[in-house]
């Protein structure tokens, strides 16, 4: 991602990185679990307080994720050094110094990558059920836009001037994530058929299983 504009330079990136994947892999972690509780193998085995302690983990990372992404920003702007500020340039404005469509996700991710998940994942019993199932799409899918803020700007060069790549979702885009998605759940479910579901061999096994809050 960083190899994208290779001009710019950040030292917490790599910060972002992993706060913003993290995040996105306990999302992913509290579906299968709860696919894997109802309908799979850990039915009678993951309870409640599983599920509370994932949902204390989502919080955790949705206010680093925040933290980390603002610290970035205040470093660039409170700098202004050319070498970094163009970067958030594009996702801002335009040539002409109107804003583009990037300004608005940047103000979707503010809102919907950190305050509705962190207002949401507040409450104790959003920690639960279709809850907190619900809170881990929604932050896959703002995971995403996400992506998409971090990946596409960049300037266009043409013969009538320069211009900023705008927000817009194509067939290669969809088709994209569901190969890559696909290729995933297929490894996956592959891996499951020869592992157990649980380590067994772990000596703190029933210390995890039996877990209160």
């Amino acid at each position: 991602l960083k190899s994208l504009d290779y001009h710019w330079f950040s030292t917490m990136y790599g910060v972002w990185f992993f706060s913003s994947y993290i995040l996105s892999s306990l999302a992913m972690i509290v579906i299968a679990c709860y696919l894997l509780r109802t309908r799979g193998p850990l039915k009678g085995i993951l309870t409640n307080a599983h599920f509370y302690y994932l949902g204390c983990l989502m919080l955790a990372f949705t206010v680093f994720w925040a933290y980390i992404s603002f610290s970035q920003y205040f470093l660039v702007y409170s700098a202004n050094i050319p070498e970094e500020t163009f970067w958030y340039n594009i996702r801002e404005i335009n040539p002409d110094g109107a804003k583009n469509s990037w300004w608005w996700v940047s103000m979707g991710l503010l809102f919907c990558h950190f305050f509705f998940p962190f207002l949401w994942l507040l409450w104790y019993n959003n920690k639960f059920g279709l809850r907190i199932v619900f809170i881990s799409v929604w932050i896959l899918i703002v995971h995403l836009l996400d992506l998409y803020w971090n990946i596409l700007p960049g300037k266009i060069h043409l013969e009538t001037g320069d211009t900023i790549r705008q927000f817009g979702i194509s067939f290669w885009d969809i088709s994209m994530i569901l190969g890559a998605g696909g290729i995933c759940v297929w490894a996956y479910l592959r891996s499951m058929k020869k592992n157990q579901p649980i380590p067994l061999r772990d000596p703190r096994i029933l210390e995890s299983i039996n877990a209160h809050e």
